[in-house]
């Protein structure tokens, strides 16, 4: 079995920082039905964890949502997931980008394809 660097291990071992982000309008809307959200990243920074905690309300605030699935010819989604990311694709009807939640993935590395699920948000019924 292979060593593990001491300090990598220290940091794997340490206590995670919080950053605890909430959307007004949003809590005024849902009340006690409201969703919370908690996800441990390897983000290094207090701000910069503010600023990806804020991109992401931003996005889940814009709800109801649809599931999408679609599939890519790459099989590097798998550090997506969780994240909001913007996909263009004209064939999608993602012409001008759209940003999308990724749930979800399944790679066929031998085919390189990979069946990437998505969360987004229906246009015009927020």
């Amino acid at each position: 079995m292979a060593a593990v660097d001491p300090l990598f291990a220290q940091w794997l071992q340490a206590q995670a920082d919080h950053v605890v982000v909430t959307d007004a309008a949003g809590l005024a809307r849902w009340a006690a039905t409201a969703v919370t959200t908690t996800r441990t990243t390897s983000i290094a920074t207090k701000a910069a964890a503010q600023t990806e905690a804020a991109r992401q309300l931003a996005f889940l605030s814009r709800g109801p949502f649809a599931i999408d699935v679609h599939e890519f010819a790459s099989t590097d989604w798998l550090a997506s997931i969780g994240l909001v990311v913007t996909i263009s694709n004209d064939e999608l009807g993602y012409a001008d980008g759209v940003d999308v939640f990724v749930l979800g993935v399944e790679s066929d590395t031998s085919t390189g394809i990979s069946a990437v699920i998505v969360l987004r948000p229906l246009k015009g019924l927020s």
